[in-house]
């Protein structure tokens, strides 16, 4: 099967037909003038301020109020920052400290301590107009139109169904005009308007984050800011620091005492005018030179109207973005398949730079982008405006359109030492080092080929470092030391989409001129558009303690890691109590406006609204086999549970590169988890031509109700937690289920 092919499945007991696979790329929209490495990194707490004055705000819990636990009255609202002295001010929402109402990028940012509660007083403060476009069509009729609702989703919460931020426990800003809430809303807070989330964090020392999760609004909402940062402690943690064994950083600031938060996010300011002159007319709240830019036009096509790829453009004139069957007249404006900006940012700054001491220094990533992975790579910057050379690999090797891939001529910077993803500590380090020394492996991205043209895994990436998808987290230790006085460039060449890619959403120096497809002009050394260099590091030449070496490092992780996740997580050793259960990942152009969707299968595929297929018993362990159907890599996103990846094998395919049903794997295809994925996950990357098999347990807290709409909607006595896509635009546009857990 080509890389241009996607599998439309209509019902997995039926047959399967082969499809033109949809692709997705902006507008380049951001004005031009954003230099690189202008704007220091924001940090945590005024004490953090970057040379602009922006930070990020860390709330202080009310420990009075409820004795015992860590109490939080916060806003979600709107406000305005200027990011960039070449970004006029941009309008954002955010979550801010309900008496300081210090509104700032990330801001609600929350340090916990395990065995310690947190409640959480949320007062939706939304502004009544949007400040992003709206497609109506994906909206709770129950809303009547209104857009300033929220939920908030916590990720890897252990927490009861009513306060897991489900879709359809929205509620509205009651200023606006009344107060309306979700079919599924029953955490209310003291009055119209708020909320309650009850948060008992008896999890291990881990980085989450929360995030909106309002149905037909969180790609949007999200985008838009409604976003930050959840980290919690532990003894265990505090031990390995206080061992020596993590890195001591409560001399830099108290704040980073578990680890330098790095957020890295990708965004598009408009310019004004440009490509899309009248969005200011499309965004219900209006728009201006600078504020975040959101595609709003479905531009559909039949296959044959769509442009190639190749670098040197053949089908100038040819600038739809994604197929459409039938090509019918859509809503102006219009939910789009996916979406992938021109801008990264790292803690709210474009391109930032960071001054380090040469010593071992503790991050904690997290992918917060819609829909874009990273594939990240640390190397000495050069002397060029952008730090990085880029020339074709020697061997020849072309990407999935032909191209060259293209590789940075850099020296290696220091190697990654990755101790833990999403639910904490792995339970053995995972290094990215080649030959054990203190240099980065920085595997480039490498494709997936094969004689069989029809097998559905040509084109995968098959050679990568660390990547990490929508929504995965890495705690990573990195050694500075024997870099003293050098500037260290981190790097992603991860194509978009994963692993397809579209050379338009590929933005760097030296790219070719793409305007007559769609795509961006050729940028200007050392300034933006650029999504492969994302921040630079500037390491000093003094500040060096006394401290482990890079060997002795991990050695000593080597040996205290198997037993610090032996004593603070559950054992992965667990059996299902039945049968796998078969789950498909799907694609099709079977919305009501022909336009490309995404949707799951159990392994029926059906959409969200239908009646639930997804069920499980309190206690049960179930074992999943999800089969990935489609063209793209999805980051599948579990609540209430983690999961045990188990191993990922070929399906078997016939000689048309379509499923042979039922589906079921190739023998003798399997390989086990990554380094990296080792342990637990909340967030698992299921890849085209797959099946993924994972273990869970569904332990759900007690103490709920029913959903009211389960039981509502589809006389289902049950709590109701969802399983769905991480690429935010599939999530709502339909690769989202129900799942529901009773007893």
């Amino acid at each position: 099967m080509n890389r241009r092919q996607f599998i439309k499945t209509t019902a997995m007991t039926g047959a399967a037909t082969m499809a033109l696979r949809g692709r997705a790329w902006p507008f380049d929209q951001t004005l031009r003038g954003v230099t690189k490495f202008l704007a220091t990194l924001p940090g945590l707490g005024p004490a953090g301020a970057n040379n602009f004055g922006h930070y990020i705000p860390v709330l202080s819990p009310n420990k009075t109020k409820f004795p015992g636990t860590d109490y939080y009255e916060m806003v979600a609202r709107q406000y305005t920052q200027q990011i960039h002295p070449a970004i006029p001010p941009t309008t954002f929402l955010g979550f801010a400290d309900a008496n300081t109402r210090d509104s700032r990028y990330l801001g609600g940012f929350i340090i916990a301590k395990r065995g310690t509660p947190a409640k959480l007083n949320v007062a939706n403060q939304l502004p009544a107009s949007s400040i992003l476009p709206v497609d109506a069509t994906m909206l709770d009729p129950v809303g009547g139109g209104r857009t300033d609702l929220m939920v908030i989703h916590r990720h890897g919460s252990a927490v009861r169904w009513e306060m897991d931020g489900v879709p359809f426990s929205w509620f509205s800003n009651a200023a606006n005009g009344g107060f309306v809430h979700g079919s599924s809303f029953i955490n209310a807070g003291p009055t119209d308007g708020t909320a309650i989330y009850d948060y008992p964090n008896d999890l291990s020392a881990r980085l989450l984050w929360y995030h909106d999760h309002t149905y037909g609004l969180t790609r949007i909402n999200a985008y838009a800011g409604l976003v930050s940062v959840y980290l919690i402690t532990d003894d265990a943690e505090a031990q390995l620091i206080n061992e020596g064994i993590l890195p001591r950083l409560g001399d830099i600031s108290p704040l980073y005492a578990y680890g330098i938060p790095l957020v890295v996010q990708d965004k598009t300011f408009w310019d004004g005018g440009g490509h899309d002159p009248n969005y200011n007319l499309v965004v219900p709240a209006g728009a201006s030179v600078g504020s975040l830019w959101y595609p709003h036009v479905y531009e559909g096509a039949a296959s044959e109207d769509l442009p190639e790829m190749t670098l040197i453009p053949l089908d100038c004139g040819k600038t739809a973005r994604w197929e459409q069957y039938p090509v019918v007249p859509i809503p102006g404006v219009s939910v789009v398949p996916e979406f992938f900006s021109d801008t990264i940012l790292v803690n709210g700054a474009p391109y930032p730079t960071f001054a380090l001491p040469p010593r071992r220094l503790r991050f904690r990533l997290l992918n917060g982008s819609n829909a874009r992975f990273y594939n990240l790579q640390l190397y000495v910057a050069d002397g060029s405006p952008d730090g990085i050379t880029l020339a074709p690999l020697p061997s020849g090797e072309v990407d999935n359109n032909g191209n060259p891939i293209l590789a940075p001529t850099n020296r290696p910077g220091p190697a990654f030492i990755q101790i833990g993803n999403e639910t904490g500590f792995l339970p053995e380090p995972a290094v990215f080092s080649t030959d054990g020394t203190n240099k980065n492996s920085n595997h480039v991205i490498g494709y997936k080929s094969t004689t069989n043209l029809d097998d559905p895994t040509n084109g995968n990436v098959n050679r990568y470092n660390l990547v990490m998808a929508p929504a995965e987290r890495s705690d990573l230790i990195i050694d500075f030391r024997g870099f003293e006085g050098r500037k260290l460039i981190l790097y992603s060449d991860a194509p978009a989409p994963f692993p397809g890619g579209d050379i338009r959403n590929d933005y760097y120096t030296g790219r070719p001129d793409l305007s007559c497809i769609g795509g961006a002009p050729p940028n200007t050394p050392g300034e933006g558009p650029d999504t492969r260099v994302l921040m630079r590091f500037e390491i000093g030449s003094s500040g060096h303690i006394k401290e482990l070496s890079f060997h002795e490092t991990v050695t000593a992780l080597k040996s205290a890691l198997p037993s610090t996740f032996a004593e603070t997580q559950p054992s992965t050793d667990i059996e299902p109590d039945g049968p796998a259960k078969v789950k498909t990942l799907n694609e099709d152009t079977n919305d009501p406006y022909g336009r490309l969707r995404q949707t799951l299968g159990a392994p029926e595929i059906t959409p969200y609204l239908a009646t639930p297929v997804d069920f499980a018993h309190q206690g049960e362990v179930q074992r999943w086999q999800i089969f990935n159907l489609t063209a793209d890599t999805h980051p599948m996103h579990f609540h209430l549970v983690n999961v045990a990846v188990r191993k990922r094998e070929q399906w078997a395919f016939d000689s048309n590169g379509e499923p042979i049903l039922p589906p079921r794997a190739i023998p003798g295809t399997a390989r086990p988890p990554d380094p990296n994925e080792r342990g637990w996950k909340e967030t698992v990357r299921v890849n085209p031509g797959e099946v993924i098999t994972v273990d869970m347990k569904f332990d759900m807290p007690s103490g709920a109700p029913p959903s009211p709409r389960l039981l509502a909607s589809y006389g289902i006595t049950g709590a109701e937690y969802v399983w769905h896509c991480h690429i935010l635009e599939h999530e709502e546009h339909d690769m989202m289920h129900a799942l529901v857990v009773t007893g």
